[in-house]
């Protein structure tokens, strides 16, 4: 089967950013400087930080990558900053869970209650199957 990345996170670059139209995109890219500078200034005294122009090109090869996390089921909205010099390069999404309320994937929720559906049809099923004696057969 074919493996289904975990939608609930995705990898702030370009081709997240230019899903957005031109004034949402503007906005959002102001709100993501914001707080990656401020997580620069906060954690990393020492590392220079990116302009708002440089930040932008080639987000997905940067040391500092932003995850953003929207949770439908708790409906939570929370940017997660990843320095992969400290944890190492990644593929895909580090994060399989919502932080806050602790479900995975809806691919994976949704595969899980099929696999039970058919597990309780599969029972009925064979219940019904069964040939009961009759008094004719006694």
């Amino acid at each position: 089967m074919k493996e289904v990345p975990n939608e609930i996170y995705a990898l702030v670059d370009e081709e997240y950013m230019s899903k957005f139209n031109a004034n949402h995109r503007a906005f959002m890219e102001s709100v993501y400087y914001d707080m990656y500078s401020k997580f620069i200034d906060n954690y990393y005294c020492n590392v220079r930080k990116l302009d708002k122009q440089s930040f932008f090109t080639n987000m997905h090869r940067r040391r500092i990558h932003i995850f953003q996390l929207c949770c439908p089921y708790c409906r939570n909205i929370l940017p997660i900053f990843h320095d992969i010099r400290l944890s190492g390069k990644i593929s895909e999404t580090p994060y399989n869970y919502c932080t806050f309320c602790g479900r995975g994937s809806i691919v994976e929720n949704m595969k899980q209650q099929l696999f039970r559906l058919i597990r309780i049809i599969n029972i009925n099923r064979l219940g019904l199957n069964i040939t009961f004696p009759t008094s004719e057969t006694i």
